[in-house]
C-alpha cells in the first residue's frame, strides 16, 4: 500500500507539473481506495490526503469512469496480458461507485455493448467539446478519510 500511495503521488506531481495542458490518465488519484478493503479504506484516505499534502497538493481535474460489464471486461484485460476475474471487477466497479457518488461532477460512461473506438471517440467529445467540469478530488479524499463513506 505504501509503494502504491508513493507511485500515485508521484503521478500527481507530474500531471501537475503540466499545468494548463490536457493529460490523461488511465487512474485517478483516489483510485486506491477503491483497491483497500472497505474497513481500510478511511485509514488509506487518511495516508493518501497526508502524502498529497507533502507533496504540492492534489491535482484536480475531471474524473471519467468507465463502466461495463465485467465478464465483457475481464476479455479486455486479458487482451492486454493482465489479469482480473469477473467477480474482482465487479467488486471493484462497486467500490469506485460507492465512493465516486460522494462526489459530483463525475462523467460515467457505459461501455456495454460498445467497441472500444466508440469509447475512445466518447472519451475525447468530453475532452474537447463539453465544458470542463472539475472533480473535487481533494474534497472527496477528506470525505473518505473523514469516514462519510
Amino acid at each position: 500500500d505504501a509503494w502504491i500511495n508513493k507511485q500515485f503521488v508521484r503521478k500527481n506531481f507530474l500531471i501537475k507539473r503540466e499545468e494548463n495542458k490536457i493529460c490523461v490518465a488511465d487512474r485517478s488519484l483516489i483510485d486506491p481506495l477503491a483497491f483497500a478493503p472497505s474497513d481500510g479504506r478511511q485509514q488509506r484516505a487518511r495516508a493518501l490526503a497526508l502524502l498529497y499534502q507533502q507533496s504540492a497538493g492534489v491535482c484536480e481535474g475531471e474524473v471519467i469512469l468507465l463502466t461495463g460489464i465485467p465478464e465483457v471486461m475481464q476479455g479486455r484485460i486479458a487482451q492486454r496480458h493482465k489479469g482480473g476475474t469477473a467477480s474482482y471487477i465487479r467488486g471493484l466497479q462497486e467500490a469506485f461507485q460507492s465512493i465516486w457518488k460522494l462526489s459530483v461532477p463525475v462523467r460515467i460512461i457505459d461501455t456495454v455493448d460498445k467497441p472500444i473506438n466508440q469509447v475512445v471517440k466518447e472519451v475525447s467529445r468530453i475532452i474537447h467539446l463539453e465544458k470542463y467540469r472539475v472533480t473535487p478530488i481533494s474534497k472527496l479524499l477528506m470525505d473518505v478519510a473523514e469516514g462519510h463513506l
